[in-house]
């Protein structure tokens, strides 16, 4: 989540495909290193927001999948996308399955009603 935080704080980067095989698990010694991998689809944020349909369907954020209700009401999403693709992938890592069915994954997301109130 550190290098999430980094990407969108730092460098106005969002990653656009977080999933698990893209969060490598190094060990050398005790220690065990956290490394995100796959930056293929990242792109810089600008005010406009990000209007590409890309990433792996499983972890689409409702945003990207309908493209509307988002920065400036033009169908373009922004960070929250990545944070709903954590969301997943920590709901995987609890549960040990995905939080939707394959056969009607992508209606369900679509369809929600989320919305993400925060602090920036």
């Amino acid at each position: 989540f550190a290098a999430v935080f980094y990407l969108h704080e730092h460098c106005d980067i969002v990653h656009r495909d977080l999933k698990p095989e893209n969060i490598l698990c190094v060990s050398r010694t005790d220690d065990i290193l956290v490394k995100l991998s796959d930056f293929g689809l990242a792109k810089s944020i600008t005010e406009d927001g990000l209007k590409t349909f890309c990433g792996t369907p499983q972890y689409f954020a409702p945003e990207v999948l309908k493209r509307r209700n988002t920065i400036t009401g033009r169908g373009r999403y922004g960070k929250e996308a990545d944070m709903w693709s954590l969301g997943v992938i920590l709901y995987i890592l609890l549960s040990g399955n995905p939080p939707f069915e394959i056969s009607d994954r992508m209606e369900v997301v679509a369809e929600a009603k989320i919305s993400f109130r925060g602090t920036k």
